[in-house]
């Protein structure tokens, strides 16, 4: 070994190379296997309401458990929880719903809670199953026509916007802390020392459809282009790349409706500010699925 050669580097380098592949490879291994919080010690009885238990059956036939609280004002809204958590990850945003007369139909993803599934991911899968919810409700003799919103959290927020992509029955859709679906709904870091988690992410994406077996999403962009004159609510948590990320998405779309929660942490923004919060969600589906007409986005393509 010539002289003045740094040995540290020996260790150095392979140590970053390392890193630079197991902490994204890992991270996808646990997203795509979330762990199962069962619902334990709580039902909508508890908010004052009677419910149905509802198990739904998905395209590849995973069955997914939820609730359906029945509709007073002929409307309903599905409502998404993020990764990791169960269908009382929504449960503040389905009392304000419920309170102003709407149908809620809750249920846990794919892989969590009390649903089957193996594996979870960003993939078309979970995104038929909200279609499945639509299906459910399209069929409930409390909601009419038009009449089907939906709204979540996280992943769940981009699950109820592709959705809404798919089938023009969702006639409005919402999202707090919209994850992307891609790794193009992400803005490009400006500093260079961004690049490298930049790249990393693009790794973690990758991994995650790898685990799972299945094929990327389109982004969050291409979605939002095909809901025509649909209302879409999108509210940002923080300061960060979220916010820049949802507003960049706003701004591509004429009916959408930002609303920026600073203070708030990813998927907190209903635990900071309650009461705006809750006039806020019920005043969007109020306007959007009140509407005598709807006009009628342009379908998916056939493949």
């Amino acid at each position: 070994m010539s002289d003045g050669f740094p040995v540290e580097l020996l260790f150095v380098v392979p140590l970053l190379i390392f890193y630079y592949f197991f902490r994204p490879y890992y991270a996808a291994y646990l997203f795509v296997r979330p762990p199962r919080m069962k619902i334990a010690y709580f039902t909508p009885t508890n908010l004052g309401v009677t419910y149905e238990d509802v198990v739904l059956t998905s395209q590849d036939g995973v069955k997914l458990a939820g609730w359906y609280i029945p509709s007073r004002n002929q409307a309903a809204v599905i409502l998404l929880h993020g990764h990791s958590g169960n269908r009382l990850g929504v449960v503040h945003q389905a009392e304000a719903l419920l309170q102003a007369g709407y149908g809620i139909l809750m249920y846990d993803l794919r892989a969590h809670g009390s649903s089957g599934g193996r594996r979870f991911a960003r993939g078309q899968s979970s995104v038929d199953d909200v279609l499945a919810a639509v299906a459910y409700l399209s069929k409930r003799p409390d909601v009419q026509p038009g009449g089907i919103g939906a709204m979540g959290v996280s992943v769940g927020g981009m699950f109820a916007l592709q959705a809404a992509a798919q089938t023009v029955a969702i006639r409005a859709v919402g999202g707090e802390g919209t994850s992307p679906a891609v790794l193009a709904d992400v803005p490009a870091p400006t500093a260079w020392w961004r690049q490298f988690a930049y790249r990393q992410q693009k790794l973690y994406m990758r991994f995650i459809l790898r685990f799972a077996r299945q094929k990327s999403l389109p982004s969050n962009a291409a979605a939002a282009a095909r809901l025509g004159q649909r209302p879409l609510l999108l509210i940002a948590t923080g300061a960060g790349d979220e916010a820049k990320m949802l507003q960049n998405l706003a701004d591509k779309v004429e009916t959408a409706v930002f609303w920026q929660i600073p203070e708030a942490r990813h998927g907190q923004g209903w635990h900071t500010r309650q009461n705006e919060y809750n006039h806020r969600l019920v005043a969007f589906f109020n306007e959007a699925l009140s509407r005598q007409e709807q006009t009628q986005s342009v379908p998916p393509e056939e493949e």
